[in-house]
């Protein structure tokens, strides 16, 4: 019988929980301003096939934008971690999204609109979470987003 392993869970991962909420008008786009609420082992995953979807976010004042990519970023963390599905978690349709920050310290934030257990039942037993990047405008390279009128992210996948 083939024996199966965990990933290797070699980075930490700090997770501030129901951190955006996509009703509001606009994101401001910068790090969380309160405490983080816990940490996480955690292993950043590039997906190798092409995936793709879509998503309604809230980019410019008084709109949502809708943003796909032909990549997807995973966070894989151990079972029962504390991530939540958000798609949507509240009575009134709307959704309200962790936010990671991964590796821990780094000041690179995702927030998380999908998270799955994998191999549920088995021994290797894990969590996936699809993360999208969360621009945080004092980088350099991330203010030219704010001059488009989309956002493109990445999630899903296609066989």
């Amino acid at each position: 019988m083939p024996a199966y392993s965990l990933p290797t869970f070699n980075l930490t991962a700090k997770v501030w929980t129901a951190e955006l909420n996509s009703l509001t008008a606009r994101w401001s786009f910068l790090p969380p301003t309160r405490a983080h609420d816990f940490t996480t082992l955690a292993q950043l995953y590039i997906q190798q096939r092409s995936s793709i979807s879509s998503y309604a976010i809230p980019f410019r004042d008084a709109t949502n934008v809708t943003a796909a990519v032909l990549m997807r970023i995973d966070l894989r963390v151990p079972k029962g971690t504390a991530l939540r599905y958000p798609l949507p978690n509240n009575l009134d349709g709307s959704s309200i999204f962790d936010v990671v920050e991964v590796p821990a310290g780094s000041g690179k934030f995702y927030f998380v609109p999908f998270v799955i257990p994998v191999h549920t039942g088995f021994p290797n037993e894990y969590l996936v979470a699809v993360l999208i990047p969360y621009v945080n405008f004092q980088q350099p390279e991330d203010a030219v987003l704010e001059l488009h009128d989309s956002f493109v992210i990445a999630a899903g996948s296609l066989l």
